[in-house]
């Protein structure tokens, strides 16, 4: 085996990416559904989508979510997390958090128990709730 510059034998670094699951519960309070893991999930308006390649995993509408042809009225994350905002226009906030639970009932964002951001559905824009300003997506990754 040769061996490059610096002295490794022909390995290449890897670097781990932390992943997240989001845990939804029907309507109905049976079947537990979990999606991930992945590196993130992007609250993009009206839709969910699974990162790093951005399938659409759910969509919003009148007060509930529909997931794998399931209608859940609020999700959560496993585990701890952190989220930004991001708009279309490629402007990003700073990371929020880590924050130990996230959880999504309806058209809310609520970390660690406290209102977060509020979905502007016919405008499908979400608004942070500390500042009052309105991003088009939010990311939730997870917090190593």
């Amino acid at each position: 085996m040769s061996q490059d510059e610096s002295g490794s034998a022909g390995r290449t670094a890897q670097v781990e990416v932390a992943m997240i699951q989001l845990r939804f519960d029907s309507m109905a309070g049976t079947d537990t559904l979990i999606l991930g893991p992945a590196p993130f999930f992007t609250l993009d308006g009206l839709l969910l989508r699974q990162g790093p390649d951005g399938t659409v995993v759910g969509r919003y509408s009148d007060h509930h979510w529909e997931v794998n042809g399931r209608y859940v009225s609020s999700y959560e994350c496993i585990g701890r997390s952190y989220v930004r905002f991001e708009d279309i226009a490629g402007n990003v906030s700073r990371n929020h958090g880590p924050f130990q639970h996230l959880r999504v009932p309806n058209g809310c964002c609520y970390a660690d128990q406290i209102l977060f951001a509020e979905l502007l559905e016919e405008a499908g824009r979400w608004v942070h709730r500390v500042d009052r300003t309105r991003w088009s997506a939010i990311v939730i990754s997870a917090a190593t």
